[in-house]
């Protein structure tokens, strides 16, 4: 048993570590001690995933440590959206409105009223 002391309180926890190995060799889990925030992080090892998944995942977890660029606009039924853009995104559709030489949720809003072909 491993006793942390934890912040200004002084409060102390006190962490089983013959729980976390039995957790872990029972779900196959990889266990990761937080000594300082007393946490415990569970990480599954991925089973030989597939080139386009791992191409995939790799553009997932770069996109999504990006900043996200949210933009406010109103649909053609009257409802207030917000949507979440990549900056890439937001690049293209700042271009967009700059050359229609109207705002970033007027495109939107023009764009709602586009068919959709399905």
């Amino acid at each position: 048993m491993i006793m942390v002391n934890k912040g200004k309180t002084g409060a102390r926890r006190s962490i089983r570590l013959s729980a976390w190995r039995t957790l872990g060799d029972r779900f196959g889990l990889s266990v990761f001690l937080d000594l300082f925030g007393c946490a415990a992080q569970l990480n599954r090892t991925m089973s030989n995933p597939s080139d386009d998944e791992t191409l995939f995942l790799k553009d997932l977890v770069k996109t999504s440590r990006q900043r996200a660029h949210h933009v406010k606009w109103i649909d053609r039924d009257g409802t207030e959206r917000t949507t979440v853009l990549t900056p890439a995104e937001a690049s293209r559709l700042n271009a967009i409105a700059h050359a229609r030489k109207v705002s970033k949720s007027e495109v939107l809003r023009q764009a709602a009223h586009i068919p959709v072909n399905s």
